[in-house]
């Protein structure tokens, strides 16, 4: 990213997001040039305060009102919109869906490190599920199992769960335990048609307007993910080898 544009004439005209983005990305440039080996960790500075925030959101409400969940198309840009001038969308780009099932693409993911965005939507059994699980937890420490279902998305390394909210919310809040994910999706191949300028995510060669997300985090992470891919850093979580896939499958061992 040519951060070159960004001076103080220009940045008077900018908006109030685009100048934090960059101001961000600045800091981006400055971590690669010190240590180019810690960039994931900068994925991990950015979406932790998103993550605590899909975890306490159930919190403040009923069971099952205003709920949060992540949805690709809406935090980032829909997947079956075209980005490419021949008219393929992320979902024809290749490798998006690269490992669905596969046990060699899965990557074992540590709750008291990697980013991954839980979704509970029930006040009740997530104080439940905190009063339960963890080190002076009444059932002990959080211990992955068949329930538990989370995806991960290369370049830059975020997880989202879909199956097992409550319990890894709170593994989450303790600090402790892993969890190994069910399906592995990549978005490398979308880099050369989409950017991001500071507000939008925008289509490269007719500069349409694909989504204006409603968190600036993930135009940040996105970025941080070309840079990943420009300067060959993947994200630092291990690959899970087969045993630990299925033994997580199989288990039949619940902690709440």
């Amino acid at each position: 990213m040519d951060l070159s544009i960004f001076n103080f004439k220009k940045r008077a005209k900018m908006s109030p997001r685009a100048v934090r983005f960059f101001h961000a990305m600045d800091a981006v440039e400055k971590v690669i040039a010190e240590n180019r080996r810690q960039l994931p960790a900068m994925v991990r500075i950015m979406m932790r305060p998103v993550a605590a925030e899909f975890a306490r959101h159930a919190l403040f409400h009923e069971r099952h009102q205003d709920k949060v969940f992540f949805e690709f198309d809406k935090f980032f840009f829909n997947t079956v919109r075209p980005i490419s001038q021949d008219g393929r969308s992320l979902l024809d780009m290749p490798g998006f869906r690269g490992g669905p099932g596969d046990p060699s693409k899965q990557y074992r993911l540590d709750l008291a490190r990697d980013v991954v965005l839980t979704q509970p939507w029930d006040r009740e059994k997530l104080t439940r599920n905190v009063a339960d699980v963890g080190s002076q937890g009444l059932k002990g420490q959080f211990l992955a199992n068949y329930n538990h279902k989370v995806h991960f998305l290369l370049p830059f390394g975020l997880a989202w769960v879909v199956g097992g909210n409550h319990s890894i919310a709170a593994g989450l809040c303790d600090g402790f335990g892993s969890v190994v994910t069910s399906e592995t999706f990549d978005i490398s191949a979308a880099y050369p048609y989409v950017t991001y300028d500071g507000t939008s995510f925008v289509r490269k060669h007719d500069g349409a307007v694909l989504n204006r997300p409603e968190r600036e985090e993930a135009g940040l992470l996105f970025e941080i993910g070309r840079r990943m891919l420009e300067i060959d850093v993947p994200y630092d979580a291990p690959l899970a080898n087969a045993e630990e896939y299925w033994a997580q499958r199989n288990s039949k061992m619940v902690t709440i």
